[in-house]
């Protein structure tokens, strides 16, 4: 699915006012990617990103330049989704349903602005990838052979970290903490 912010107050960090939701067949696994706009360069990494070491058989998407540039680019075989027939690509607009409300519930919950939309919903979709269903097994483990280990935070928690030694991070005072107190935006995975 692919969601545009129409307006300025609707735009989040570093000028990204378009995002990319993409899901598995079955809308049961996904991601988001905010983007700066609608360029099939963004589209393609959109998809890499989310294919990782797997094979996609097939892409199902409407009809945007970008998306089918990006397909023919990857040589991915393409289903249709039907123009005026809401059942072709209902299974999209669930996911991207749930990615935008996700991504609300998160953002209240956090006390953060709308702003932060970028980072609230790539969270939203990680930890709803990794939350564990009552098999005890989670999406991502049946996607990638394993469950990831670590601490689960939640979105807009207060933490205490070390600042890297390579950004400038104010200075420290002889007897102030070496340590600074930021919000968590979420996690960096690698595909």
């Amino acid at each position: 699915g692919h969601v545009i912010s129409d307006t300025h107050d609707l735009h989040g960090l570093g000028g990204k006012k378009d995002a990319r939701i993409v899901s598995d067949r079955f809308g049961k696994y996904k991601a988001c990617y905010a983007l700066k706009g609608k360029t099939a360069a963004d589209a393609v990494h959109g998809v890499l990103d989310f294919m990782g070491d797997r094979c996609v058989q097939r892409i199902y998407c409407g009809n945007a330049c970008e998306l089918e540039n990006s397909r023919e680019n990857l040589s991915i075989p393409r289903a249709k989704t039907l123009p005026g027939i809401p059942r072709s690509n209902a299974r999209a607009e669930r996911v991207r349903w749930g990615v935008l409300d996700g991504t609300g519930t998160l953002l209240i919950h956090a006390r953060l602005p709308g702003g932060v939309w970028p980072f609230a919903a790539s969270h939203y979709c990680h930890m709803d990838n990794v939350r564990k269903d009552a098999s005890g097994s989670s999406r991502r483990s049946r996607k990638h052979c394993g469950d990831l280990t670590g601490q689960e935070i939640p979105f807009g928690a207060a933490v205490v970290y070390l600042p890297a030694e390579t950004k400038k991070s104010g200075t420290h005072r002889k007897w102030g903490p070496t340590s600074r107190l930021g919000v968590f935006a979420g996690y960096d995975i690698q595909p």
